[in-house]
């Protein structure tokens, strides 16, 4: 396998690797609440799932500052060695940890450690990995945004897929160990491709001013990333939620609910490569305002739609395309106005910062979304959107006002 061929196949493993834990961990949060954190009080059970599940998304702006700091200042390959090394030991950790009932308090320590870490982790991996792909592949950076948008929405029809063995009555109650057994192959196979390859990417010209400087000098650029990561990642975790009983009341045993969420998702999965190689035929971006504009009108659109008619498969349908409009754009246009020198740091921090304050916010959303009666939580993802729209329009003109000083 050619060294750049490796090079995709490590970044799409881990990035699928990283949804595919976090998915994991949210699909089996019953019982992972039953089995570390005790079953006296589930109320309190539950509350502490949903905590440890959170924090390892509003953990990840620190991860992005240390292997953001590594990628941009020693390494690209060396920060993405590490960080999928601490994402395979978070899954390891959460595969073999005894339970409540053996170490007591100890198993409700290790779990948010593993969470924390498995966040930090995060934090490098994603961006890192799409950063290091993009400056090795400039010539297919449309199609490659859309194939890294993919794998991570992979990682969650991977994840999805397993979950379907929760129904199955005849396995043992610890099966689900083995959805972070397998994340941890993943993460296994995903270090071997990068330590097989001989790509390398150092940087060592001089800095002339500090990363707080460039993101003060810069914040336009920085919201438009935290809108828009923030944007997609709300959007992926909405599909996968958003299926539930209470919006298809199918069966009562639940696999027709996961069938329709692997449905929608492996829609957007293939829908950000398709997309992203047509991005790739034009190379331009005159198409993405619309992408946003499509989003501000025809979220509420779909929403409303789905009230007044009941029928979901056409909304999560066009959800699912959004999803991945969105995805076959982001990482080029993020790398095409950062400084290099600053790129691995000042991408992370903001897509990450976005990703968990808006994933985190969708959450609670999602608890008074309703399809029974007409919500404003209706119009919560036209604001991410717009957000994006605008600060976009800012650093464009900022831009251009820069070409024309120089």
């Amino acid at each position: 396998m050619q060294p750049k061929s490796r090079l995709l196949a490590s970044v799409y493993c881990s990035n699928a690797l990283e949804f595919f834990d976090y998915t994991i961990f949210g699909a089996f949060s019953v019982v992972i609440a039953k089995t570390f954190f005790g079953s006296s009080n589930q109320q309190l059970s539950d509350y502490l799932a949903i905590l440890a599940f959170c924090i390892s998304l509003l953990i990840r702006p620190i991860g992005s500052l240390i292997f953001g700091y590594i990628g941009d200042n020693i390494s690209r390959i060396r920060s993405l060695r590490l960080s999928i090394l601490c994402m395979t030991a978070a899954s390891l950790s959460m595969a073999f940890l005894p339970s409540y009932e053996h170490i007591g308090v100890f198993a409700i320590i290790v779990v948010f450690a593993s969470r924390i870490l498995q966040g930090i982790s995060a934090g490098g991996e994603y961006n890192g990995a799409a950063i290091f792909a993009l400056e090795e592949c400039q010539h297919q950076s449309w199609w490659i945004s859309g194939l890294l948008t993919s794998s991570a929405i992979m990682g969650l029809v991977l994840a999805s897929t397993f979950s379907l063995t929760q129904k199955l009555t005849f396995l043992p109650s610890w099966f689900w160990r083995i959805g972070f057994v397998m994340g941890a192959m993943i993460g296994v196979s995903s270090y071997f491709l990068r330590n097989t390859s001989t790509l390398r990417n150092t940087n060592k010209k001089q800095k002339t001013q500090t990363t707080y400087h460039y993101i003060k000098k810069n914040l336009s650029l920085f919201f438009f990333i935290f809108c828009v990561g923030g944007q997609t990642s709300s959007l992926c975790y909405w599909l996968f939620i958003a299926v539930n009983d209470k919006t298809l009341p199918l069966n009562t045993t639940g696999i027709d609910l996961i069938y329709h969420k692997i449905i929608y998702l492996l829609t957007a999965s293939l829908a950000s490569i398709y997309i992203g190689h047509i991005n790739q035929k034009q190379d331009s971006e005159k198409y993405v305002p619309w992408v946003f504009l499509c989003t501000i009108t025809l979220m509420p659109l779909l929403f409303f739609i789905t009230y007044y008619t009941q029928h979901f498969f056409i909304p999560f349908f066009m959800i699912a395309l959004l999803i991945g409009q969105h995805g076959s754009q982001q990482h080029v246009i993020f790398q095409r106005y950062v400084d290099p020198l600053f790129r691995q740091r000042f991408i992370s921090i903001a897509f990450s910062l976005g990703t968990g304050i808006l994933s985190t916010l969708t959450i609670f959303v999602m608890k008074n979304l309703s399809f029974t009666t007409v919500s404003i939580d209706y119009f919560w993802f036209s604001l991410p959107s717009l957000g994006a729209l605008i600060f976009y329009q800012q650093m464009r003109q900022k831009n251009a006002v820069s070409n024309l000083q120089s």
